[in-house]
């Protein structure tokens, strides 16, 4: 059991025991003050739900700094370039030096209402509704990863933040005659990109990371099991970052036929791992910016 202690004439001690059997000590000018905390200390002991005070005392960008470190090994290399740039953006001005521990719900969730306001955008403008959902989910992720470390002992991120919500638009796709007429537009070098893209609907990592032996041309099957990815002008091949991203996608005849003519005419048949679509020069297309040679 823990118990008060009167320490001076304005000056009350709480002292309690931790799960580990450490005393431990606040104090308070009021004996009220210290009594309620010593009681909630207590029942956080019973319940299994006690975190230490002074792991809350790190500051967000300490911690954020430990977090990242680690995912940097864990996440796509996308993913942990995307989140942070998001993080020295948006996240550390505002949480940088608040100590973890103080941070509030009330606090998150008026800088998510901020970071929706005009101007908030690097450069001037408003952020969208996504691009604030993904800002958010950077920060609750460093936010999470301290609460599962008993920094912290409750997750100061609402479960549906105050974000804008925007009605999701119909996806249009083109006609027929629309992906010939776009092909008919482009350099003789891409058509047969647009045929593929159009009729796969690839992601543009997927489709210029395509190669020969992706395709099956007897059953009309192009595999997806590799993505390029662009991350500050470094270009690198590497597996799609979920397990449904791994498929095969049903080709038309008359994508098929191009993809033929483009093979025969400037690929080859002789190596089975050559990449698809290349630029003129022969160089792997890049994805930002777009390639200069299109």
């Amino acid at each position: 059991m823990g118990y008060v202690q009167k320490t001076s004439e304005h000056s009350f001690k709480a002292r309690w025991r931790d799960p580990d059997g450490r005393l431990r000590s606040k104090s308070f000018p009021l004996r009220r003050h210290a009594e309620a905390f010593l009681r909630q200390q207590e029942v956080a002991v019973d319940r299994g739900v006690y975190v230490d005070e002074n792991h809350g005392k790190i500051t967000f960008g300490e911690w954020a700094e430990q977090y990242f470190t680690v995912a940097s090994r864990r996440l796509a290399r996308t993913s942990y370039a995307r989140d942070l740039s998001y993080l020295k953006t948006y996240v550390i001005p505002r949480w940088g030096r608040v100590r973890i521990g103080r941070i509030s719900k009330t606090e998150v969730e008026r800088w998510v209402v901020e970071l929706g306001a005009e101007g908030r955008a690097v450069g001037g403008g408003s952020l969208s509704p996504a691009t604030v959902e993904k800002i958010y989910q950077t920060f609750r992720k460093v936010m999470k990863a301290a609460y599962d470390e008993e920094r912290i002992p409750r997750l100061p991120c609402p479960a549906r933040p105050p974000i804008t919500r925007q009605k999701r638009k119909p996806v249009r796709f083109l006609t027929e005659s629309e992906v010939a007429h776009l092909a008919e537009q482009i350099t003789p070098l891409y058509e047969s990109t647009i045929y593929v893209a159009a009729y796969g609907g690839f992601r543009l990592g997927e489709l210029l990371a395509l190669r020969l032996d992706d395709v099956d041309w007897t059953r009309g099957f192009i595999r997806v099991d590799e993505g390029l990815t662009d991350v500050a002008g470094h270009l690198e091949f590497e597996d799609p970052k979920t397990e449904r991203a791994f498929r095969t996608v049903p080709m038309a005849d008359l994508a098929l036929d191009k993809l033929r003519h483009h093979v025969e005419t400037r690929v080859g048949w002789d190596d089975p791992r050559a990449l698809l679509f290349r630029g003129s020069q022969g160089a792997v297309l890049s994805l930002n910016p777009p390639p200069s040679d299109v």
